[in-house]
């Protein structure tokens, strides 16, 4: 059988072509790979755009008015199916998305992990109306605290780095932020971040760029869990985060 190559137009690098049924995707460093799709051996993928509630998600709230629930009215029809998080009318109300409460279970270190959701903030935070947000991969859960062990995480609220989106990684509740120098607004936005295969670079993403430096230091190797969170701690308007969808991809270094 005769070999066919793919020249990539921008560097002139050649690649073999892959079998039949694989894809060709670009791996945590960005170079060209063939991939069978889908596999099971190669792959661990997990993804919900919210058309029905999370039957693996635990859904918390606490405050007057407070919420965290699957909404028509958070969602669209661009952004069909949306949970919502209200922090409610109380001044310390919350609302809470977040993997099992029994086990951590997205194990690290195995290979390239891409992560990504995508989110709406209802009003910016300020001085009459504070909140702040915790979004990505954590452990434990939290419903009334901002003290994370482990995850890698995006953090707001309008007093730290500017009202910037901030990346973070922390191990055993030694953390590293990084300010991604992309101010949150309010309105649809796509989060996510690239673990690289060797567990030792996390690249923040938001919408598609890579933005803020590559994390080298403090990158969690525990088990960690999905997480949504808003906490107000001052005001008494109700601020909702929407939540359109997220997935997580674990590129296995090993095929299983």
């Amino acid at each position: 059988m005769s070999n066919y190559y793919i020249r990539l137009p921008v560097s002139g690098t050649q690649i073999a072509a892959g079998t039949p049924g694989q894809i060709l995707y670009a791996d945590s460093t960005g170079s060209p790979v063939f991939q069978d799709y889908e596999d099971i051996s190669n792959y661990a993928f997990y993804s919900d755009d919210f058309l029905t509630p999370p039957a693996d998600l635990t859904q918390g709230a606490s405050g007057s008015g407070s919420a965290c629930k699957i909404s028509a009215a958070a969602g669209s029809a661009s952004h069909p199916g949306a949970m919502r998080l209200s922090t409610g009318f109380t001044t310390t109300g919350y609302g809470n998305l977040y993997g099992s409460n029994v086990d951590n279970c997205i194990a690290l270190g195995g290979g390239a992990t891409y992560y990504e959701t995508i989110i709406n903030i209802s009003a910016l935070s300020n001085m009459t109306d504070t909140y702040n947000i915790v979004i990505g991969l954590t452990n434990p859960a939290y419903n009334n605290t901002l003290s994370i062990t482990d995850g890698i995480y995006f953090t707001y609220t309008d007093s730290a780095s500017s009202g910037d989106w901030v990346i973070n990684c922390s191990a055993s509740s030694s953390i590293t932020s990084v300010d991604t120098g992309v101010a949150v607004t309010a309105a649809w936005t796509k989060l996510g971040f690239v673990l690289n295969a060797a567990g030792t670079s996390v690249q923040a993403y938001i919408n598609g760029v890579a933005v803020g430096t590559p994390i080298t230091t403090h990158i969690p190797t525990s088990s960690l869990l999905f997480q949504w969170f808003i906490l107000k701690s001052a005001g008494t308007s109700s601020i909702n985060l929407d939540i359109d969808a997220y997935k997580l991809q674990i590129v296995l270094a090993t095929p299983r």
